[in-house]
């Protein structure tokens, strides 16, 4: 059977090597080319009991993973949450449904059409809408593909979603060097990684990532960077539309180059820079 899901209740993204994305495995990110042509397509929805969706690749090459984001909505319209644990005694977990991941690991060749199951006694949340997004997606030549959060393809069963032309996203994928000189040193951050789906949520006005500490002693201990903040573009660009923005910061840091976090605090706009210096 190839009817099957992990999902992973994810708010709090630990940083791996003071990352905020996870590292890419295999042969890294795919090489630059401009345009891409979104391969897979959902092609039905089903609510209720068995929520579940499924999802065709019409790309020319197999796909060996793939991770979905899904959202459902409460009956005035807001993205649904579940809050657990104890909170007389200060214990709230967040499992935040627009951050189902979906991976699936085996190979799905052109022309397959797979049926991804939402299950684990969660069906009932999407009684009336489910939204579901491919975010990522690895060929079967180990290149990996991640889509902007601010160009995601949502696929919704309030609307349908079908498109007589195929979506596209416009990226330029870093070469796998580039990663490699990012994760050869660590900026010592802890953050949440705050979905545009969830800034109403943490009250903040953009996406971005909200910082929670700042290692003594790391590269940014020196730094007015403090915990609340919020950061939401790095070197000018909005993290919301790189989603690979870190690391090509970090890399130039390896180079020479200075890092700029532009920050919110309180909705003050701030400007921190990391001298390359630093990493001397």
């Amino acid at each position: 059977m190839r009817r099957k899901i992990f999902l992973l209740f994810l708010i709090c993204a630990a940083l791996l090597w003071g990352q905020v994305l996870p590292a890419l495995a295999g042969a890294g990110v795919a090489g630059s080319g401009g345009v891409h042509v979104l391969p897979l397509e959902i092609t039905r929805i089903t609510l209720g009991e068995n929520a579940s969706f499924d999802f065709v690749n019409r790309g020319g090459i197999g796909i060996d993973t793939v991770s979905f984001r899904t959202r459902g909505y409460s009956e005035d319209g807001k993205i649904i949450f579940y809050f657990s644990g104890d909170s007389a005694k200060g214990g709230r977990v967040y499992l935040d449904l627009t951050l189902f991941g979906a991976p699936l690991n085996f190979l799905i060749s052109p022309g397959d059409t797979v049926t991804t199951s939402v299950s684990d006694g969660y069906q009932a949340v999407f009684s009336s809408v489910l939204d579901v997004a491919v975010q990522q997606y690895t060929t079967q030549d180990g290149k990996t593909y991640r889509i902007p959060e601010s160009q995601l393809c949502w696929f919704s069963s309030r609307d349908g979603y079908a498109d007589p032309s195929p979506h596209t996203f416009q990226y330029d994928y870093p070469d796998a060097d580039l990663f490699q000189k990012a994760y050869t040193f660590s900026l010592g951050l802890r953050v949440d990684r705050i979905y545009p789906e969830l800034t109403d949520m943490y009250q903040v006005s953009k996406p971005g990532y909200l910082v929670r500490s700042v290692q003594d002693l790391s590269l940014l201990a020196d730094t007015d960077l403090a915990e609340g903040d919020l950061i939401w573009a790095i070197n000018g660009t909005p993290i919301v539309d790189d989603p690979c923005a870190l690391e090509k910061g970090k890399a130039g840091m390896t180079e020479g180059k200075d890092l700029i976090l532009s920050v919110l605090r309180d909705d003050r706009p701030l400007e921190i820079r990391v001298a390359a210096s630093a990493l001397r």
